[in-house]
């Protein structure tokens, strides 16, 4: 999990100077492209809330907590399963990660044999230096790209990706429809989202756990309901395939309507 905007290097050099430009070429030929820097920038997950998140996310026994906790419907105790069915839905096409965060994603879906890239974008330079260390790590056989983006304008083609898959981030986006709009947009025709994201189902315990997570600045907004959020993927153009698991942290399988493919 993330959050977006702005633009600077720092990812794999590990610099001080947050807005030091790297030269294309050697951006290109380390995969970590920057975009134009943003006064917006937020950094609540550079530092230890990031690192905690990441760690619980990959880890298969905090994860499974969750899940007893929930009676066995955990969307984080499934987080494998959700990350390796968006790397093994077009495995021969671009996939965007987003947020990607450290890319746990990587690492939940590292046995999915694919050939095309995987493009990672996220705004926090903590996570994407992260995400950085967890793909030399991991070298996948497959390119693999950190892009420093804002998810409401994203610096990638029309159609561009074949799949996209966003976990627990689109909660963390003030204008949720609009980076919405824009994954429909760069997403192919007939392209898979795959997702996790907060809803609100009511409840006291929702509504305190909730209003604790804003006090901490994870949500900027209120959560939409699921019937507000089922209208949102609509009107962004997806049609919601399966609901995967969870219920306040729902995961959902959609896919652009319209026909397309490679």
């Amino acid at each position: 999990m993330g959050t977006f905007l702005g633009g600077v290097d720092e990812i794999a050099t590990g610099s001080l100077n947050l807005f030091f430009p790297v030269p294309s070429c050697e951006r290109k030929a380390r995969g970590v492209h920057d975009a134009p820097p943003s006064d917006r920038t937020e950094r609540r997950f550079d530092g230890p809330y990031g690192r905690a998140y990441d760690a619980a996310v990959t880890s298969p026994v905090v994860r499974r907590g969750f899940d007893l906790v929930s009676g066995g419907t955990s969307t984080l105790a499934n987080l494998d399963d959700l990350a390796r069915r968006a790397y093994a839905a077009a495995p021969d096409e671009a996939l965007l990660d987003i947020p990607c965060g450290a890319f746990a994603s990587l690492e939940l879906a590292k046995w999915v044999p694919r050939t095309g890239r995987v493009v990672g974008a996220d705004l926090s330079a903590g996570m994407l230096r992260a995400a950085e260390a967890r793909r030399v790590r991991l070298a996948p056989a497959y390119p693999v790209e950190l892009v420093r983006a804002d998810a409401t304008k994203l610096p990638f083609d029309d159609d561009e990706f074949g799949a996209v898959l966003s976990i627990n981030g689109l909660h963390c986006m003030p204008d949720a429809a609009a980076v919405l709009a824009e994954v429909a947009r760069v997403l192919r025709p007939g392209g898979a989202f795959v997702l996790s994201t907060f809803v609100d189902v009511g409840g006291v315990l929702g509504r305190v756990a909730f209003r604790a997570y804003r006090w901490a600045g994870v949500l900027p907004v209120p959560p939409p309901s699921h019937a507000e959020f089922a209208r949102m993927l609509d009107a962004a153009g997806f049609d919601v395939e399966e609901r995967l698991s969870g219920r306040t942290l729902v995961a959902l399988a959609c896919r652009r309507r319209g026909t397309g493919g490679h």
